[in-house]
């Protein structure tokens, strides 16, 4: 059970006790299972991801230095999906493949038009938004994906005059508003669909 926490939770968001088990297994390199009476030994790799500034968390004292520096022997920045956009068309390629295959048995297209639409949007929700938006797609559409078949908000980000355009935070948190309103403010399910936790709509929400 212990280990299946370690495994889904984002680092970031990991409490100190949480952090402080962890500390403990990679410095003794063994676990007690549940219920057993001794520890096994374990050989094991850590792939550690956040969106958190580890570094103020630490400062911050909401972050173990100790267990920073057991993490970061390797440390990888990956940019958000919106300062990468050549990785979109990849990204799609990939998740029509996986999805389209799970759904309908085969692997799907995308209109030129509606892979203009993604690469033009700003992806709040990063790489885990995308992947939900084409699961939703392939789920209606039959055998191309079209721009009528991603969400109205993608369409309407494209519309925007000088005008009434508006910093990127602000298109956030009006987006993250209208999903929480579309799930009846359920945050678990808006954050499913965002591809980000609860704790990322209340920082947006509070900006």
């Amino acid at each position: 059970a212990a280990s299946d926490v370690y495994k889904r939770q984002e680092i970031g968001n990991a409490s100190l006790a949480v952090q402080s088990r962890l500390l403990r297994v990679l410095q003794e390199k063994e676990v007690v299972k549940v219920g057993a009476q001794k520890a096994d030994k374990i050989d094991v790799r850590i792939i550690a991801a956040t969106h958190s500034n580890l570094r103020d968390m630490i400062t911050k004292q909401t972050f173990r230095e100790d267990l920073f520096y057991r993490l970061t022997v390797v440390e990888i920045d990956v940019a958000p999906l919106r300062e990468r956009k050549e990785d979109i068309s990849l990204l799609v390629d990939k998740f029509l493949f996986t999805y389209g295959i799970e759904y309908k048995d085969r692997f799907l297209k995308i209109t030129p038009e509606a892979l203009t639409v993604l690469e033009r949007y700003d992806w709040p929700g990063n790489i885990r938004e995308l992947e939900n938006i084409i699961q939703r797609a392939v789920i209606m559409c039959d055998k191309i994906i079209d721009v009528e078949h991603l969400p109205e908000h993608l369409k309407y980000s494209l519309n925007l005059s000088s005008e009434t355009l508006q910093p990127l935070k602000v298109i956030e948190k009006q987006y993250i508003e209208k999903v929480l309103r579309a799930t009846d403010n359920n945050k678990t399910k808006a954050a499913e669909i965002l591809g980000i936790d609860r704790k990322t709509i209340r920082q947006k929400l509070s900006q």
